[in-house]
């Protein structure tokens, strides 16, 4: 998610994915001061992405064989940043069991005079195999790649075998990681990067030969940049720590480890329906 002022959350492309007029939900005024009001706002706004978000259907192609992911129940993170015109944002994850699948940021920008009001669909695929998405038909994303690749952590700890102890060794990990993202080819204006501490999403997969592992936001101020997956793996002859990146974010991503380079990606501009990272917007209705 990009720090680009008086725009949406998501950057709009022309030609590329240009917004289109289907209509959406509205979200409605915004609140008093009473803070029964904003709470009931709030509320409200949060039932129509979560509503947008289970519209939604992500399968795992596997074989020419379709698999129904289902979608994890509640929002994984909420954010705001009223600066680029992002008024309220939540983190949705596929995938019930085991790594997560596909993952939405799902963000909205309400109507204003002159300007309408804009939802915001940015997709990540964290799966090894193809996926597919699709909203009724009005959009289909299918990426082709696998979502992430992983790579082992240097100077890691020996995993403890108490699973509280393992996540605050996740968490000191994600510590040791940074970055920054660049827009529009503004080398001289980075955005750095911080890892939030307390993690999206704990899971395993022990017959994936995943023993624990968790999802952390790398974000600028709280806006999801890229995720950041720290996985603790079966391996000869002692389980090894790995960690993979992927973006969130149409910037062009740079994560570091120790303040090293490790992984990085192009500008978003280019990607398509069938890239790991893709974009739909859609306008509200009136």
């Amino acid at each position: 998610m990009a720090r680009r002022p008086l725009q949406s959350c998501a950057l709009i492309l022309t030609g590329l994915f240009a917004i289109s007029s289907t209509r959406l939900p509205a979200a409605e005024s915004e609140p008093t001061s009473d803070d029964a009001a904003v709470k009931a706002l709030k509320d409200a706004r949060l039932r129509s992405m979560r509503e947008l978000a289970e519209a939604i259907s992500v399968e795992a192609v596997k074989e020419n064989a379709a698999i129904k992911l289902g979608l994890v129940e509640d929002a994984r993170f909420r954010f705001n940043s009223p600066t680029i015109a992002c008024d309220d944002a939540t983190v949705w994850v596929w995938g019930r069991t085991g790594r997560p699948a596909a993952v939405l940021t799902l963000s909205g920008t309400w109507p204003t005079a002159g300007r309408d009001g804009i939802w915001s669909y940015e997709f990540t695929s964290l799966s090894p195999s193809k996926l597919r998405a699709t909203n009724s038909g009005d959009w289909e994303w299918t990426p082709q790649e696998s979502g992430v690749e992983f790579q082992d952590v240097p100077n890691a700890p020996p995993p403890s075998d108490s699973a509280t102890r393992r996540l605050g060794q996740m968490k000191d990990i994600a510590r040791r990681f940074g970055g920054f993202a660049l827009y529009n080819g503004k080398v001289d204006k980075p955005s750095r990067f911080r890892v939030l501490p307390t993690p999206l999403h704990r899971y395993d997969d022990p017959d994936a030969g995943v023993l624990d592992g968790a999802m952390f936001v790398v974000a600028v101020d709280t806006n999801p940049e890229a995720l950041l997956l720290i996985e603790l793996v079966k391996a000869a002859p002692n389980p090894i720590w790995k960690f993979g990146v992927n973006r969130v974010s149409m910037g062009e991503i740079h994560a570091t480890l120790d303040e090293k380079e490790v992984w990085k990606s192009p500008p978003g501009g280019q990607m398509t329906s069938e890239s790991r990272y893709f974009i739909v917007m859609r306008r509200m209705s009136p």
